[in-house]
């Protein structure tokens, strides 16, 4: 029972830590993408692309978002399977949840 158990924490353990490294790559590419939208947004200013272009980094920022949002779902669910391992609730700091709040993108204009 007791190697079970361990099992189990050991899996939720690596699951979320694998969540935590694919929310921190959608993070990193959220930035990206923002980046890569304002210069698009620059260049529809400035008269040097059309709406279609502009469009289509508005949607990809928008992939991006959605994407990121996914992966933080995803940890929190892992973390929930973690909790359900090792049979305690594990919290997060009221410091964590607001960076993580901050965090999320949103398409600057």
């Amino acid at each position: 029972v007791q190697a079970n158990a361990i099992s189990e924490i050991d899996s939720a353990i690596a699951g979320y830590e694998a969540a935590l490294k694919k929310s921190a790559t959608a993070k990193k590419l959220s930035v990206d993408l923002q980046k890569q939208l304002n210069s698009v947004r620059a260049q529809a200013q400035a008269g040097e692309i059309d709406a279609l272009t502009l469009a289509n980094a508005e949607a990809e920022f928008a992939i991006g978002a959605r994407d990121q949002l996914n992966a933080t779902v995803q940890a929190q669910q892992t973390l929930g399977a973690l909790e359900d391992a090792v049979q305690s609730p594990l919290t997060l700091s009221t410091n964590a949840v607001r960076a993580a709040q901050n965090n999320f993108p949103t398409a600057e204009k």
